[in-house]
């Protein structure tokens, strides 16, 4: 069973529980692949993760910072992220 932090009520948190903040650029990899392909898989590879240890799921934050340069790609400088 997967505990999505944003599902849970406060007395479900068991204090220092590990948590797992999945996230990923918003960025163009090819014409066959989705502009948040990097977030998908590090959804997906952190799902697997929390269930299997136990750990409270954070959602997804998509984060395009140091992005591949494309039309489609978002990008925010390093400074701003900082």
């Amino acid at each position: 069973m997967i505990r999505r932090y944003a599902e849970l009520f406060p007395a479900d948190l068991v204090p220092g529980s590990l948590a797992i903040y999945p996230w990923g650029a918003l960025e163009w990899h090819s014409y066959h692949l989705p502009l948040g392909l990097d977030g998908i898989v590090a959804e997906d590879f952190s799902e697997r993760l929390a269930e299997r240890t136990g750990s409270v799921l954070l959602p997804t934050k998509w984060l395009p910072f140091t992005t591949l340069p494309h039309r489609c790609s978002l990008m925010f400088s390093t400074n701003l992220v900082r």
